[in-house]
């Protein structure tokens, strides 16, 4: 699980694809949560695991804004 994920410094891709599941990708860009809302789950993560946080943040900062303010609608859709 994710203690010894953080003890082997190695991530797994279940998790990270549970974070797609549960909605936390986008969270700034769906309009459903304001900074503060990702922030506090940033925060949680955080207290987890600092490199799943880091996850999450690229995610949303190199990955996801860049298509939503760059990309076309279909590249936005999938």
């Amino acid at each position: 699980g994710i203690e010894r994920d953080y003890r082997d410094e190695s991530s797994d891709r279940a998790i990270v694809a549970a974070f797609g599941a549960a909605g936390l990708f986008g969270l700034l860009l769906s309009g459903e949560a304001g900074s503060t809302a990702f922030g506090l789950v940033c925060r949680e993560l955080e207290r987890v695991d600092s490199g799943y946080r880091s996850t999450l943040m690229a995610q949303e900062a190199l990955v996801l804004f860049p298509i939503h303010a760059f990309g076309d609608d279909q590249q936005r859709s999938r």
